[in-house]
């Protein structure tokens, strides 16, 4: 216990810009669209996220519940004063309440257990694999790639007649390597860090709006300011070592009606 108040410790949680928001202070909105989320240019700053890269959330939760199970001692205590049942789900709810804490970090590359980077398919529209079998050059290299496997499904057929039978299909989708975390996007054409994003995570919108009513939810939008100086350097694993990444709390400061349009 700190100063009279427990402590938990955080473990990350599994899964044209216009002037006013430039120079909007470091705030995280948890949006009226389901799932949805922006950051500010200060946050993606301070975090060095760039479109399209990760933004990670964490907290205490795995702690706490630690602490519930093992009857910590500082807590019953806590209970006890509180008229808290700690055996109760409504006196469990009123822990998390009182006790949870929320930070977010910015997203780590991943690594299969031998060290190698883990890799994903990028997701490539049909129609842009279409255009790509349309230059006779890549339908060429396609068959010269993969001429023992054509050969094998269609017979022996030369190479401009296995190019004949390809199809948007057979094109592979290119691959990178795979990060922890949501996907950032920027609504302008910012490619650095220093860009209002957006992101979304459905499971931690319902957690962070589990207040709400369903109406509620899809109506009303929760602001967060990100405390810039209380950084916190997190354990993390990467699928093969131990990483430390910096992170950042984020404290509750307003539910507003999701008609205004000052931050959405």
């Amino acid at each position: 216990m700190l100063n009279g108040k427990l402590s938990f410790v955080k473990s990350v949680v599994m899964s044209g810009v216009k002037s006013s928001v430039i120079n909007a202070g470091p705030q995280l909105t948890v949006t009226t669209t389901e799932g949805g989320f922006i950051i500010t240019p200060a946050v993606s700053k301070a975090l060095n996220i760039a479109p399209g890269e990760r933004i990670a959330f964490t907290n205490n939760f795995d702690s706490i519940t630690a602490g519930i199970q093992a009857r910590m001692p500082e807590l019953v205590e806590w209970c006890d004063e509180n008229g808290v049942d700690i055996d109760s789900k409504e006196g469990q709810d009123a822990i998390f309440a009182a006790f949870g804490e929320w930070s977010i970090c910015k997203g780590w590359a991943l690594y299969d257990r031998m060290g190698e980077p883990s890799m994903v398919n990028v997701r490539v529209a049909k129609k842009d694999k279409e255009a790509f079998l349309a230059v006779p050059e890549n339908r060429m290299k396609l068959v010269e790639e993969n001429r023992e496997a054509l050969i094998e499904e269609f017979g022996e057929l030369s190479d401009e007649e296995l190019a004949e039978k390809l199809t948007a299909e057979m094109v592979p989708s290119p691959q990178v390597q795979d990060a922890y975390g949501c996907k950032t996007a920027a609504s302008s054409s910012a490619t650095t860090a220093g860009a209002t994003l957006t992101f979304t995570d459905t499971n931690i919108w319902m957690q962070l709006k589990a207040d709400l009513t369903a109406n509620e939810k899809a109506q009303m939008k929760k602001v967060y300011d990100v405390v810039l100086d209380e950084v916190e350097e997190m354990e993390v694993s990467n699928g093969y070592e131990k990483i430390t990444v910096k992170a950042y709390p984020i404290k509750f400061v307003e539910t507003v009606n999701g008609a205004r349009s000052n931050k959405d």
